[in-house]
């Protein structure tokens, strides 16, 4: 089974996520596709810094617990907290024409640390900004769940 969960359409994107499979062991690593797809008329103009960066990932374990990120918990440990500015930083900028698709995954198990004998919820949202506009759109994924195995 291809990691849980259809398509959660919107108004001219489709945002999907999915897993190679919904059961994993502890010590498996466990990858995370994302895929987005214009369905609209109109192209889309995405802003390409890091994934952690350019999405919010909804991890919550079978409690609801949210599960930060590993830099975020790291940060949380030294009495500080994360800001991101994007300042002074490089983009790749990438046009999506209606019709197209653009993928990535991303490592879950180095960014997150996902204790086994859980079972988590996971959801992603991203902000893309239409071409030759400056209206940010949410865009948020389907949900799937996956199972850590101790």
């Amino acid at each position: 089974m291809l990691g849980q969960g259809g398509v959660a359409p919107q108004e001219h994107v489709e945002l999907t996520i999915s897993t190679e499979k919904g059961i994993y062991m502890g010590d498996e690593s466990i990858t995370l596709h994302l895929h987005l797809k214009n369905v609209g008329a109109e192209a889309l103009e995405i802003e390409e810094h890091n994934l952690l960066y350019d999405f919010d990932l909804d991890i919550r374990n079978g409690s609801s617990k949210k599960i930060i990120s590993k830099t975020e918990e790291m940060a949380e440990n030294s009495g500080g907290r994360l800001k991101y500015k994007r300042e002074g930083t490089f983009a790749r900028l990438l046009e999506l024409k209606p019709g197209e698709e653009w993928s990535r995954s991303l490592n879950l198990s180095g960014h997150f640390f996902l204790t086994p004998g859980d079972t988590y919820s996971i959801t992603a949202r991203r902000k893309t900004e239409r071409v030759g506009g400056d209206r940010l759109q949410d865009f948020v994924s389907n949900t799937i769940h996956v199972t850590v195995l101790p």
